[in-house]
């Protein structure tokens, strides 16, 4: 089960051995602890005695986080809390006050290392903010109390319609505005698109990715002006394939040479050339009508945007 853990988590310049070393570690400190205590000649479980430890691990989570803002010294911009807790499995699946607690220790720590350096809390899909209610529970439970500074989405299109045809993008945005103020919260604040993008499996081909792509992150802009964008994922997944899950496999604006036989490490696929020319038109503008309908425009692949001068 550890090593299942470590290779879902390892990249970013951490290794599979690492990852697996620490949870063993972990692991064996706490069975250990657990027999030395003698938990289990008075009846107790581990699942017990491991869910004893939990102020004591969020105590020790807070005291890292307030190190490890101290540490940046001003070079994070931001912190994301955690992400789509509404996907976890096992016994915390639905337990939204487990994700509080995390929102109370991870921005406690920030803030007493660095008081001015942003956390960004809840973190949902569009599962999470539409179908599950995750984010109204999780709201719920956090009473008004301020364990965030701006809220990330993953707004993805749930459909098989155009970005504008369903609009997962539209109904995220409006619904998490209306929960943020019917508990307390500014619905105004910097709402960020932590993740969003478009399957090449869903639309039938690259052109089509590309142009929905494109399409979507201009939907983003023109429903929250100042939000920041980030594309899921840049490599096409090839340990999903097309046989376990075709759709997650094909996310990538960049295909691998391991997949394709392509002689260079990193091929750009259609999407990537499309935002990378999409984000230069964009330099320094902001959406601001969409006039594709005024222009005449019937083609599917049509999409048309006036923006202003920020």
């Amino acid at each position: 089960r550890v090593l299942a853990m470590a290779r879902r988590r390892a990249g970013n310049g951490v290794l599979i051995g690492d990852l697996v070393q620490e949870g063993n570690m972990t692991l064996i400190t706490a069975i250990e602890e657990y027999r030395g205590a003698g938990v289990r000649m008075q009846g107790g479980s581990l699942a017990a005695f491991l869910e004893n430890r939990v102020d004591e691990a969020l105590k020790a989570l807070e005291n890292y986080m307030t190190a490890l803002a101290k540490y940046a010294d001003g070079r994070m911009g931001a912190l994301e809390i955690w992400n789509e807790y509404n996907n976890m499995s096992g016994p915390y699946k639905q337990q939204y006050k487990y994700n509080v607690n995390l929102h109370r220790a991870i921005w406690n720590g920030i803030k007493k290392g660095d008081p001015n350096l942003s956390v960004s809390g809840i973190d949902t899909d569009t599962w999470g903010i539409l179908v599950s209610n995750e984010l109204k529970d999780t709201l719920d439970l956090m009473n008004g109390e301020q364990l965030f500074d701006n809220i990330s989405i993953h707004p993805y299109h749930m459909t098989q319609g155009t970005p504008e045809v369903g609009g997962s993008v539209k109904e995220c945005v409006e619904e998490t505005k209306r929960l943020l103020l019917s508990h307390g919260y500014n619905p105004n604040m910097n709402m960020h698109m932590s993740e969003i993008g478009w399957s090449e499996y869903r639309t039938g081909s690259r052109q089509k990715q590309a142009i929905y792509i494109v399409r979507n992150q201009a939907l983003c802009y023109s429903l929250v002006p100042d939000t920041r964008v980030y594309h899921y994922c840049l490599h096409d997944l090839g340990e999903f394939n097309n046989r376990t899950n075709p759709t997650e496999s094909k996310f990538g604006i960049v295909e691998d040479y391991a997949d394709t036989g392509a002689g260079v490490p990193s091929l750009g696929k259609e999407a990537f050339v499309a935002i990378g020319y999409f984000n230069n038109l964009m330099a320094n503008c902001g959406a601001f009508e969409n006039i594709t309908e005024k222009l005449g425009f019937k083609n599917d692949d049509a999409y048309v945007y006036k923006t202003v001068t920020r």
